[in-house]
């Protein structure tokens, strides 16, 4: 009864009819207890009981994977394809049986004693392929294979990521699809399918592949690769022509795609700036997503920073945007001494349009610090290579001409030995040794 649900048995018990309940092995025993007399309809025992057994094997199911596949057809270029069939099995029973492979049409396709199928691609049409048990032919299970014309296309843009940074690529999975029965049926398969990509702006993107394995990505039945090469837009078409009694039917879809810059600091351009009490500093940026012209409204650039209190920032000039570029000024000035971060935030809201926008992020790190050292600095053209002009016999000395202005820059130091960026609120006090030979003037 644990294997086994009983359902009805004939009156002297020598048929029984039920239906297996578990997976497994069991003993089945029967016991022929008496004969029945005919006329009286007693039962006349048996003085010694006749036993007999045998064992029942109670198997699952047997259910191939995939249990359908569809492929396209096409009359002027035939493709063919190939399907690795598996048994899926939960309790491991099936391992090690044979099995017996068959096609219902083998002009459509044929499948190897190892339950491997391949479309001839010669005619369109379905067909079974079928495994069976080979100890017992009457387990068995059955997978589709469809062969037909492809009846549209469809570029898979809820999928899709439509930008990309420079020296990116780009996957664009793509599904065809089969009209059977009297509906769409997308096919598993479509590499080998004739189709064309058209890439109508090849400054942008350039094409890396036109037919990838879609398994890799998990949708359609074909991809295309693409690589950003320079900031910009694109429009990027799958066209496929299927031949049809006395006309041919196109195929056609096409995405608009956009190409972007990294976004990097432009001011200052190493990520970090030392700042004087109460100065500020102009921070820029340049890249990220570029606005779309449909959805403009989207498009967003965002600042935080990182602690509060200590540098107080504002926009000081609209986003300069252009064809190849987005730039983004912003004026931070210190509250007081520490150190915090300032990062931008550069993309679009999510939205029908643009389901899986793009947003880039860049720090740049902002010191309100305390002077340490000042370095004087002379603008003087350098002497030239192996030149033997004392112009810069001695350090800390240098010669110049009579008469001629010669430009000093105060360089201020923090403890670090970091250079300050803005020291123009900083009070410096300037004074010759020798009026007679120079006098000081336009102190900025």
């Amino acid at each position: 009864k644990t294997f086994f649900r009983e359902l009805g048995r004939s009156k002297n018990g020598s048929y029984i009819r039920g239906s297996p309940i578990k997976f497994g092995l069991t003993e089945v025993t029967a016991t022929l207890i008496g004969t029945k007399d005919l006329s009286t309809g007693k039962v006349v025992e048996l003085e010694t009981p006749l036993h007999a057994s045998a064992e029942m094997n109670i198997f699952e199911p047997i259910v191939l994977k995939p249990s359908k596949s569809i492929f396209p057809w096409d009359p002027v270029k035939p493709t063919s394809e190939q399907v690795p069939y598996t048994i899926e099995s939960t309790s491991g029973m099936h391992k090690g049986l044979q099995f017996t492979w068959l096609s219902g049409d083998s002009s459509i396709a044929a499948v190897t004693q190892n339950g491997v199928a391949r479309t001839t691609g010669t005619t369109s049409g379905k067909t079974q392929i079928v495994a069976s048990m080979s100890r017992a032919t009457h387990n068995k299970g059955s997978a589709e294979i469809l062969v037909l014309p492809a009846m549209d296309v469809n570029i898979l843009k809820k999928d899709i990521i439509f930008e990309a940074e420079v020296g990116q690529t780009l996957n664009i999975p793509v599904a065809f699809y089969a009209d059977y029965p009297n509906r769409e049926q997308p096919f598993t398969k479509c590499i080998q399918l004739n189709y064309r990509v058209i890439l109508q702006n090849q400054d942008s993107f350039s094409v890396v592949s036109e037919r990838g394995d879609p398994m890799k990505i998990g949708h359609g039945c074909t991809s295309v690769t693409l690589k950003a090469h320079n900031a910009g837009f694109a429009e990027m078409a799958i066209r496929y022509k299927f031949p049809q009694t006395g006309k041919q039917q196109i195929l056609q879809d096409t995405i608009y795609l956009a190409a972007f810059n990294a976004l990097v600091p432009l001011q200052p351009s190493s990520g970090t700036t030392l700042l004087a009490l109460d100065s500020s500093l102009q921070i820029a940026w340049s890249g990220g997503p570029n606005p779309w012209t449909s959805q403009g409204e989207s498009h967003f650039a965002e600042t935080s920073i990182g602690v509060n209190g200590i540098v107080d920032v504002n926009k000081i000039t609209p986003s300069l945007s252009n064809k190849n570029a987005n730039v983004y000024v912003y004026e931070a000035k210190c509250l007081k001494l520490g150190e915090t971060t300032l990062t931008l935030k550069v993309g679009h809201r999510k939205s029908s349009f643009l389901p899986h926008p793009i947003v880039t992020t860049s720090t740049v790190t902002v010191v309100c610090g305390q002077p340490e050292k000042v370095q004087l600095k002379a603008d003087i053209i350098a002497p030239e290579y192996e030149s033997k002009c004392p112009l810069m016999a001695q350090s800390g000395r240098i010669a110049t001409q009579c008469y001629e202005d010669l430009k000093i820059r105060a360089l201020v130091y923090d403890k670090s030995d970091r250079r300050f960026d803005n020291i123009s609120t900083l009070n410096l006090a300037w004074k010759v040794s020798d009026d007679d030979l120079a006098s000081l003037s336009g102190i900025k």
